[in-house]
């Protein structure tokens, strides 16, 4: 069903009635609120089917499917989980699944010790990257905008400036 239908009172009310034994969400992320109407029709469906209460044999089966993990807040996760299988603790389920994200959150120092080596490599400027290069510095400094400003939107047309001539031997430069 689409969500439309599921959000649509009349259409709910229609859908309800049937016996399903499982309920799967896509984009799931509208039942970490408990108070929300897809965790309200959630809590419709497990319990009742139609008007009828639903038969403690014939349990719903629901299937949370989310784009991205919990992030870093675990009271959406517990709201969750609650929501998902209200029967189970939702403490010690929260501290499982949590565990599986615990490796890729916790930083750790490196074992090896890393140095970082910089090497400066000088590269001679042809004439006409180097009229454009003095070109660019003067009108940097000749605007009547801040030192800093100026210097550094003159930076990225420098980079674009000095960039390696093209295999193919082109004479002209790429801005």
């Amino acid at each position: 069903m689409t969500y439309q239908c599921f959000t649509n009172p009349i259409s709910f009310a229609d859908i309800s009635t049937y016996n399903y034994r499982v309920v799967v969400f896509d984009e799931a992320r509208g039942l970490e609120d408990p108070g929300s109407r897809t965790a309200q029709h959630l809590q419709h469906l497990r319990m009742y089917v139609g008007a009828q209460p639903r038969l403690r044999d014939m349990q719903l089966f629901v299937l949370a499917v989310l784009g991205t993990p919990f992030g870093g807040n675990l009271a959406n996760a517990a709201n969750l989980l609650s929501i998902l299988d209200p029967d189970r603790p939702v403490a010690p389920l929260v501290r499982e699944v949590a565990a599986a994200f615990d490796a890729l959150m916790v930083r750790r120092p490196l074992v090896v010790q890393c140095t970082v080596r910089r090497t400066l490599v000088y590269v001679p400027l042809s004439q006409q990257q180097r009229k454009a290069y003095a070109s660019t510095l003067r009108s940097a400094l000749s605007e009547g905008l801040s030192q800093r400003h100026s210097m550094s939107l003159a930076s990225r047309k420098m980079n674009r400036i000095c960039q390696f001539a093209h295999r193919t031997g082109a004479a002209e430069l790429p801005y």
